[in-house]
């Protein structure tokens, strides 16, 4: 007569690549295809969770159908199926792909020349893992500039309707670029000698850090009595992956000044226009 034998199992492995894996955040099923199946399942084998936090790309093993014992009586196929519990909608967890595969399990136990044996095998192959990848990756992120705090002040008289002045942005190593790198603003922008202006969104699909510079044109000139600031802003942006599904920027003044003064004189109007020239007969 065949000796009982201890059934090893079977390993349920879950991996996440692309962040932290946190306790719970992913279910799982396993399900008997026929009665006699259904009867090995212990209630924790049945509906189960990821048992523990991992760092990405690290295994969360959990043992399921342990503690079973085949005696001879107990000779025959069984048939599980396991999956994942895949979210509907907005229950999913953002940024990650979830792994919808349905994997089956086929246990068998033998009886031959009086030793009781079990196999198993998953998706036809021998071996007792059924393995789930999820994947993560961020939605890409966005930063408006209106966050630096540029603007345009105008000393010396108050601002012309037919005033402007036009900037530039500029990308320091191949940094993203917002629609448009240059703007112009007008006396009608203008509040309290002081005009606001801004390039727009920029857009990231990469973590990192994200230099620019910002420049008027004509800086360093005299045009009508003006004369053009040359400041020159540098900004940096740092782009970061929270885990919450999506990259999150924000900015700060690295060197120069948020604000563009430029000077208007009467002198240098003069000047400008040629002044006056004497000449001696």
């Amino acid at each position: 007569t065949a000796a009982d034998t201890a059934y090893a199992g079977i390993t349920v492995s879950k991996t996440l690549i692309g962040r932290t894996m946190r306790e719970g955040e992913f279910d799982f099923t396993i399900i008997g295809e026929d009665e006699s199946s259904e009867a090995l399942l212990a209630d924790p084998d049945r509906s189960f969770s990821n048992d523990g936090q991992r760092a990405s790309g690290e295994k969360n093993v959990m043992a399921k159908l342990n503690g079973i014992v085949f005696s001879r009586t107990d000779v025959g196929e069984y048939r599980f199926k396991v999956a994942e519990v895949v979210p509907d909608g907005d229950a999913k967890l953002a940024g990650v792909t979830y792994d919808g595969t349905v994997h089956e399990v086929i246990t068998v136990a033998y009886a031959l020349d009086g030793t009781l044996g079990v196999t198993t095998t998953v998706d036809g192959m021998t071996g007792n893992e059924v393995a789930f990848q999820n994947t993560y990756q961020a939605a890409p992120g966005g930063l408006a500039t209106a966050s630096f705090g540029l603007s345009k002040v105008l000393e010396g008289r108050d601002w012309a309707s037919s005033d402007d002045f036009t900037f530039e942005l500029v990308a320091l190593n191949g940094a993203p670029m917002p629609a448009s790198s240059q703007v112009t603003v007008t006396a009608a922008n203008a509040r309290d000698g002081r005009a606001p202006f801004d390039f727009g969104e920029i857009a990231y699909d990469a973590a990192g850090t994200y230099e620019y510079e910002v420049r008027e044109v004509n800086a360093g000139q005299i045009v009508n009595g003006i004369d053009y600031s040359t400041n020159v802003a540098r900004f940096r942006v740092t782009v970061t992956d929270s885990g919450t599904g999506r990259l999150v920027a924000s900015s700060r003044l690295l060197a120069g000044s948020a604000a563009f003064v430029n000077r208007y004189s009467a002198e240098l109007d003069y000047n400008a226009k040629g002044g006056l020239t004497i000449t001696k007969a």
